[in-house]
């Protein structure tokens, strides 16, 4: 599988093996503030966690997930059938 990403809004386009995405969080459900939401894109798939208190050194993962490129095209055409 061909991965590629654009960071322009799809005028350019580069290939990557792995790719790494970081979003802040203001609000996670059940804790006190915010945190990071990382999409770790890797051979296989899509790995997502939720970290909090990344600004201490007591950061821990709270949530994870991972489906393969096959599982995520499944459900999707599954979901809009």
């Amino acid at each position: 599988m061909k991965k590629i990403f654009s960071l322009d809004g799809g005028k350019t386009w580069r290939e990557f093996s792995s790719l790494r995405i970081e979003c802040k969080v203001t609000e996670i459900p059940g804790e006190d503030g915010g945190g990071e939401l990382f999409f770790n894109f890797t051979h296989e798939g899509l790995i997502t966690d939720v970290w909090v208190g990344n600004d201490q050194p007591w950061a821990s993962n709270i949530g994870t997930s991972s489906e393969t490129y096959d599982e995520i095209v499944s459900r999707l055409v599954e979901d809009n059938s």
